[in-house]
Protein backbone atom coordinates (compact mmCIF):
# COMPACT_ATOMS: atom_id res chain seq x y z
CA UNK A 1 0.00 0.00 0.00
CA UNK A 2 1.37 3.37 -1.01
CA UNK A 3 1.42 6.09 1.59
CA UNK A 4 0.07 9.58 1.06
CA UNK A 5 2.66 11.75 -0.80
CA UNK A 6 4.77 13.66 1.71
CA UNK A 7 5.57 17.28 0.90
CA UNK A 8 7.74 19.56 3.05
CA UNK A 9 7.47 23.36 2.97
CA UNK A 10 10.58 25.23 4.21
CA UNK A 11 10.31 28.99 4.54
CA UNK A 12 12.04 31.90 6.28
CA UNK A 13 8.90 33.94 6.90
CA UNK A 14 10.66 36.79 8.77
CA UNK A 15 7.99 36.85 11.43
CA UNK A 16 4.52 35.45 12.18
CA UNK A 17 4.04 37.96 14.97
CA UNK A 18 2.32 40.41 12.63
CA UNK A 19 -1.41 39.67 12.04
CA UNK A 20 -1.18 41.50 8.70
CA UNK A 21 1.07 38.71 7.38
CA UNK A 22 -1.38 35.98 8.26
CA UNK A 23 -3.31 35.93 4.96
CA UNK A 24 -0.18 35.75 2.77
CA UNK A 25 1.35 32.90 4.81
CA UNK A 26 -1.94 31.03 5.00
CA UNK A 27 -2.50 31.23 1.22
CA UNK A 28 0.98 29.87 0.45
CA UNK A 29 0.49 26.96 2.85
CA UNK A 30 -2.97 26.14 1.46
CA UNK A 31 -1.69 26.24 -2.13
CA UNK A 32 1.32 24.03 -1.37
CA UNK A 33 -0.72 21.55 0.71
CA UNK A 34 2.37 20.27 2.57
CA UNK A 35 2.52 17.41 5.06
CA UNK A 36 5.29 19.14 7.04
CA UNK A 37 5.99 22.86 7.41
CA UNK A 38 9.30 24.25 8.71
CA UNK A 39 9.19 27.99 9.35
CA UNK A 40 12.26 29.98 10.38
CA UNK A 41 12.45 33.47 11.88
CA UNK A 42 9.03 33.20 13.51
CA UNK A 43 10.04 35.97 15.94
CA UNK A 44 7.65 34.53 18.56
CA UNK A 45 8.63 33.41 22.05
CA UNK A 46 5.42 31.41 22.57
CA UNK A 47 3.58 29.40 19.90
CA UNK A 48 0.29 27.69 20.74
CA UNK A 49 -2.37 25.72 18.89
CA UNK A 50 -4.32 28.86 18.06
CA UNK A 51 -1.33 30.49 16.39
CA UNK A 52 -0.61 27.37 14.33
CA UNK A 53 -4.22 27.05 13.17
CA UNK A 54 -4.37 30.78 12.42
CA UNK A 55 -1.35 30.74 10.10
CA UNK A 56 -1.21 27.15 8.84
CA UNK A 57 -4.78 25.87 8.99
CA UNK A 58 -6.36 23.06 11.01
CA UNK A 59 -4.78 20.18 9.09
CA UNK A 60 -1.26 20.78 10.46
CA UNK A 61 -2.43 20.12 13.98
CA UNK A 62 0.80 18.82 15.59
CA UNK A 63 3.92 20.93 16.08
CA UNK A 64 7.27 21.54 17.80
CA UNK A 65 8.78 24.99 18.15
CA UNK A 66 11.95 26.74 19.24
CA UNK A 67 11.22 30.07 20.97
CA UNK A 68 12.59 33.27 19.53
CA UNK A 69 15.02 35.32 21.53
CA UNK A 70 13.11 38.55 21.79
CA UNK A 71 12.32 39.37 18.18
CA UNK A 72 15.16 37.28 16.77
CA UNK A 73 15.03 33.70 15.48
CA UNK A 74 12.37 31.18 16.30
CA UNK A 75 11.49 27.92 14.53
CA UNK A 76 8.11 26.25 14.00
CA UNK A 77 7.85 22.69 12.73
CA UNK A 78 4.25 21.56 12.14
CA UNK A 79 2.84 18.42 10.49
CA UNK A 80 -0.31 16.61 9.42
CA UNK A 81 -0.75 13.74 11.94
CA UNK A 82 -2.83 11.77 9.44
CA UNK A 83 0.10 11.59 7.02
CA UNK A 84 3.28 11.57 9.12
CA UNK A 85 4.36 11.18 12.72
CA UNK A 86 7.23 13.23 14.17
CA UNK A 87 8.88 12.10 17.38
CA UNK A 88 12.08 12.32 19.45
CA UNK A 89 12.52 16.09 19.07
CA UNK A 90 15.98 17.46 19.81
CA UNK A 91 16.53 21.16 20.43
CA UNK A 92 19.73 23.19 20.10
CA UNK A 93 20.19 26.93 20.23
CA UNK A 94 19.50 27.31 16.51
CA UNK A 95 17.83 24.09 15.36
CA UNK A 96 15.07 21.55 15.94
CA UNK A 97 15.40 17.97 14.71
CA UNK A 98 12.87 15.12 14.83
CA UNK A 99 12.35 11.59 13.57
CA UNK A 100 9.83 11.50 10.68
CA UNK A 101 7.77 8.35 10.07
CA UNK A 102 5.10 8.14 7.36
CA UNK A 103 1.67 6.85 8.41
CA UNK A 104 -0.17 4.37 6.25
CA UNK A 105 -3.83 5.35 6.27
CA UNK A 106 -5.90 2.60 7.92
CA UNK A 107 -2.89 0.29 7.73
CA UNK A 108 -3.89 -1.41 10.97
CA UNK A 109 -7.17 -2.59 9.47
CA UNK A 110 -5.42 -3.77 6.33
CA UNK A 111 -2.92 -5.77 8.41
CA UNK A 112 -5.73 -7.33 10.46
CA UNK A 113 -7.71 -8.20 7.35
CA UNK A 114 -4.82 -10.27 6.01
CA UNK A 115 -5.09 -12.47 9.11
CA UNK A 116 -8.84 -13.01 8.84
CA UNK A 117 -10.35 -15.89 6.89
CA UNK A 118 -14.07 -15.79 6.17
CA UNK A 119 -16.82 -13.31 7.15
CA UNK A 120 -15.67 -10.08 8.78
CA UNK A 121 -17.30 -7.06 10.40
CA UNK A 122 -15.61 -3.85 11.57
CA UNK A 123 -17.39 -1.51 13.95
CA UNK A 124 -16.70 1.47 16.17
CA UNK A 125 -15.88 5.18 16.25
CA UNK A 126 -13.85 5.80 13.08
CA UNK A 127 -13.90 9.59 13.52
CA UNK A 128 -14.34 9.78 9.73
CA UNK A 129 -17.17 10.54 7.33
CA UNK A 130 -18.07 7.91 4.75
CA UNK A 131 -20.55 10.08 2.81
CA UNK A 132 -21.23 13.83 2.41
CA UNK A 133 -24.66 13.44 4.03
CA UNK A 134 -22.97 12.16 7.20
CA UNK A 135 -22.49 15.77 8.36
CA UNK A 136 -25.07 18.46 9.10
CA UNK A 137 -23.14 21.21 7.26
CA UNK A 138 -20.91 21.56 4.21
CA UNK A 139 -17.59 21.86 6.07
CA UNK A 140 -16.29 18.49 4.89
CA UNK A 141 -12.75 17.27 4.33
CA UNK A 142 -13.54 15.63 1.01
CA UNK A 143 -9.93 14.55 0.53
CA UNK A 144 -10.01 12.49 3.71
CA UNK A 145 -13.49 11.17 2.96
CA UNK A 146 -12.32 9.99 -0.47
CA UNK A 147 -9.31 8.23 1.09
CA UNK A 148 -11.60 6.55 3.63
CA UNK A 149 -13.98 5.30 0.94
CA UNK A 150 -11.05 4.09 -1.16
CA UNK A 151 -9.76 1.94 1.72
CA UNK A 152 -13.25 0.57 2.35
CA UNK A 153 -13.43 -0.47 -1.29
CA UNK A 154 -10.04 -2.15 -1.09
CA UNK A 155 -11.16 -4.02 2.03
CA UNK A 156 -14.46 -4.90 0.28
CA UNK A 157 -16.51 -3.47 3.14
CA UNK A 158 -20.02 -2.06 2.92
CA UNK A 159 -21.83 -0.10 5.60
CA UNK A 160 -24.78 -1.47 7.56
CA UNK A 161 -27.71 0.94 7.29
CA UNK A 162 -28.48 2.85 10.50
CA UNK A 163 -32.22 2.94 11.16
CA UNK A 164 -33.87 5.89 12.87
CA UNK A 165 -30.85 8.22 13.08
CA UNK A 166 -28.75 10.16 10.59
CA UNK A 167 -25.90 11.13 12.94
CA UNK A 168 -24.08 9.53 15.86
CA UNK A 169 -22.12 12.48 17.31
CA UNK A 170 -22.80 16.07 18.31
CA UNK A 171 -20.50 18.85 19.47
CA UNK A 172 -23.35 19.79 21.85
CA UNK A 173 -23.21 23.51 21.16
CA UNK A 174 -25.99 26.01 20.58
CA UNK A 175 -25.87 25.56 16.82
CA UNK A 176 -24.73 21.98 16.98
CA UNK A 177 -22.62 20.27 14.36
CA UNK A 178 -23.85 16.72 13.84
CA UNK A 179 -21.81 13.95 12.25
CA UNK A 180 -22.01 10.23 11.65
CA UNK A 181 -18.64 9.06 12.93
CA UNK A 182 -19.63 5.65 14.29
CA UNK A 183 -20.04 2.97 11.65
CA UNK A 184 -20.48 -0.75 11.18
CA UNK A 185 -18.96 -2.20 8.02
CA UNK A 186 -19.29 -5.79 6.86
CA UNK A 187 -18.28 -8.03 4.01
CA UNK A 188 -20.84 -9.59 1.68
CA UNK A 189 -20.37 -13.09 3.12
CA UNK A 190 -20.97 -11.74 6.64
CA UNK A 191 -24.19 -10.14 5.45
CA UNK A 192 -25.18 -13.47 3.96
CA UNK A 193 -24.82 -15.10 7.38
CA UNK A 194 -26.99 -12.44 9.04
CA UNK A 195 -29.57 -11.32 6.45
CA UNK A 196 -31.99 -10.14 9.15
CA UNK A 197 -29.54 -7.92 11.05
CA UNK A 198 -30.90 -4.58 12.16
CA UNK A 199 -28.83 -1.57 13.30
CA UNK A 200 -30.38 1.10 15.52
CA UNK A 201 -29.22 3.89 17.84
CA UNK A 202 -29.93 4.32 21.54
CA UNK A 203 -30.13 7.46 23.67
CA UNK A 204 -27.36 8.49 26.06
CA UNK A 205 -26.83 11.30 28.54
CA UNK A 206 -23.19 10.50 29.34
CA UNK A 207 -21.46 10.88 25.95
CA UNK A 208 -21.50 13.04 22.85
CA UNK A 209 -21.69 9.78 20.83
CA UNK A 210 -24.86 7.72 20.76
CA UNK A 211 -24.69 3.94 21.41
CA UNK A 212 -25.33 1.65 18.44
CA UNK A 213 -27.25 -1.61 18.84
CA UNK A 214 -26.80 -4.32 16.21
CA UNK A 215 -29.44 -7.06 16.36
CA UNK A 216 -28.26 -10.05 14.33
CA UNK A 217 -31.65 -11.78 14.34
CA UNK A 218 -34.25 -9.04 14.16
CA UNK A 219 -37.87 -10.15 14.04
CA UNK A 220 -39.23 -8.20 11.09
CA UNK A 221 -42.94 -7.83 10.75
CA UNK A 222 -43.60 -8.10 7.05
CA UNK A 223 -46.45 -5.89 5.92
CA UNK A 224 -48.70 -6.28 2.93
CA UNK A 225 -46.62 -6.77 -0.20
CA UNK A 226 -47.05 -4.16 -2.89
CA UNK A 227 -48.41 -5.57 -6.12
CA UNK A 228 -48.58 -3.56 -9.32
CA UNK A 229 -51.76 -4.21 -11.27
CA UNK A 230 -51.40 -4.38 -15.05
CA UNK A 231 -54.60 -2.40 -15.65
CA UNK A 232 -53.56 0.60 -13.52
CA UNK A 233 -51.82 2.56 -16.34
CA UNK A 234 -55.11 2.53 -18.27
CA UNK A 235 -57.09 3.96 -15.36
CA UNK A 236 -57.84 7.66 -15.06
CA UNK A 237 -55.55 9.49 -12.64
CA UNK A 238 -52.70 6.93 -12.70
CA UNK A 239 -50.09 9.23 -14.25
CA UNK A 240 -50.92 12.11 -11.92
CA UNK A 241 -50.54 9.91 -8.85
CA UNK A 242 -47.13 8.61 -9.99
CA UNK A 243 -45.83 12.05 -10.96
CA UNK A 244 -46.94 13.69 -7.71
CA UNK A 245 -45.51 10.97 -5.45
CA UNK A 246 -42.21 10.85 -7.36
CA UNK A 247 -41.57 14.59 -7.27
CA UNK A 248 -42.51 15.01 -3.60
CA UNK A 249 -39.31 13.20 -2.55
CA UNK A 250 -36.30 15.58 -2.85
CA UNK A 251 -33.54 14.41 -5.21
CA UNK A 252 -30.79 15.26 -2.71
CA UNK A 253 -28.24 12.97 -1.08
CA UNK A 254 -27.16 9.41 -1.79
CA UNK A 255 -28.73 8.49 -5.17
CA UNK A 256 -29.49 4.93 -4.05
CA UNK A 257 -31.30 6.16 -0.94
CA UNK A 258 -33.18 8.75 -3.02
CA UNK A 259 -34.30 6.10 -5.53
CA UNK A 260 -35.44 3.81 -2.72
CA UNK A 261 -37.42 6.64 -1.08
CA UNK A 262 -39.06 7.62 -4.38
CA UNK A 263 -40.09 4.04 -5.15
CA UNK A 264 -41.51 3.55 -1.66
CA UNK A 265 -43.47 6.82 -1.82
CA UNK A 266 -44.84 5.97 -5.27
CA UNK A 267 -45.88 2.47 -4.21
CA UNK A 268 -47.67 3.83 -1.14
CA UNK A 269 -49.47 6.49 -3.18
CA UNK A 270 -50.55 3.97 -5.82
CA UNK A 271 -51.86 1.58 -3.19
CA UNK A 272 -53.86 4.35 -1.54
CA UNK A 273 -55.20 5.51 -4.92
CA UNK A 274 -56.15 1.95 -5.82
CA UNK A 275 -57.95 1.42 -2.53
CA UNK A 276 -59.98 4.61 -3.01
CA UNK A 277 -60.89 4.49 -6.70
CA UNK A 278 -60.47 0.94 -7.99
CA UNK A 279 -61.32 -1.16 -4.96
CA UNK A 280 -64.62 -2.26 -6.54
CA UNK A 281 -63.13 -3.45 -9.84
CA UNK A 282 -62.40 -6.96 -8.63
CA UNK A 283 -65.75 -7.11 -6.86
CA UNK A 284 -67.51 -6.09 -10.06
CA UNK A 285 -65.59 -8.71 -12.02
CA UNK A 286 -66.47 -11.35 -9.45
CA UNK A 287 -70.15 -10.37 -9.60
CA UNK A 288 -70.11 -10.50 -13.39
CA UNK A 289 -68.55 -13.97 -13.33
CA UNK A 290 -71.14 -15.10 -10.81
CA UNK A 291 -73.95 -13.80 -13.05
CA UNK A 292 -72.46 -15.61 -16.05
CA UNK A 293 -72.19 -18.80 -14.00
CA UNK A 294 -75.82 -18.59 -12.91
CA UNK A 295 -76.96 -17.93 -16.47
CA UNK A 296 -74.99 -20.94 -17.66
CA UNK A 297 -76.67 -23.12 -15.02
CA UNK A 298 -80.12 -21.85 -15.92
CA UNK A 299 -79.43 -22.33 -19.63
CA UNK A 300 -78.67 -25.99 -18.95
CA UNK A 301 -82.16 -26.41 -17.54
CA UNK A 302 -84.16 -24.27 -19.98
CA UNK A 303 -83.58 -22.11 -23.03
CA UNK A 304 -83.16 -18.49 -22.21
CA UNK A 305 -85.15 -15.82 -24.04
CA UNK A 306 -83.13 -14.41 -26.91
CA UNK A 307 -80.61 -17.26 -26.92
CA UNK A 308 -79.57 -19.01 -30.13
CA UNK A 309 -81.12 -22.47 -30.82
Amino acid sequence: MATHPIKVLVWNVRGINDPARRSAIYQVVMAANPSIVCLQETKMEVVNQGVVAHYLGNKLASFYYLPASGTRGGILMAWDPLVVQLSNPHYTENAVTALVMPIEFMQELIDIRELIVGPWAVLGDFNLLANPEDKSNDHINRRMMARFRSKLNILELKEVYLNGRRYTWSNERGRATLEKLDHIFTMVDWEGLHPSCFLSALGSAVSDHCPLLLNLDADFKVGKRFRFEAFWPKAEGFRNVVQTAWTLVPSVGNPYVVLDSKLRATAKALQSWSDKWIRNVKLQIALALEVILRLDVVMEMRQLEGSCP
